[in-house]
């Protein structure tokens, strides 16, 4: 029967460590997001919207456009036309303040559903500029 001292167990534990040590990967600088108008936006879904869903939806894009609305905690940027629109929500409520008709706005959001005519982008959060 082999009987193992302190100085076995110290010697077993730091190769335990060392073998179960993994290594130390870099993480990847993320990607900036897109930057595009909300006209811009609005029109390529309008042009193909399974491209569109292809290359936009569910990702963060930066969009900046003329503010048409501010209103119950929505920021809506204008794209022409009626019933129509690029809806900004989840913005803080310092952010809607700052936001002014007729000024241009720019944020950064997840692209989420279109919906009779309005584009409702997600987890908004403005970019100064």
């Amino acid at each position: 029967m082999h009987k193992l001292s302190i100085g076995g167990i110290v010697v077993l534990v730091v190769l335990l460590n060392l073998a179960c040590e993994s290594e130390v990967v870099p993480t990847a600088t993320p990607t900036p997001a897109p930057k595009v108008t909300a006209v811009q936006l609005y029109q390529e879904r309008e042009d193909n919207a399974s491209r569109f869903d292809l290359n936009y939806k569910d990702k963060y894009v930066t969009v900046t456009g003329a503010v048409e609305n501010i209103d119950g905690g929505v920021v809506s940027l204008h794209v022409g036309g009626f019933f129509t629109g690029v809806s900004l929500n989840d913005l803080t409520q310092e952010e809607q303040a700052s936001a002014n008709k007729g000024e241009a706005f720019t944020a950064t959001c997840k692209v989420g559903n279109f919906i009779l005519g309005t584009m409702f982008l997600n987890d908004c959060q403005k970019v100064e500029e």
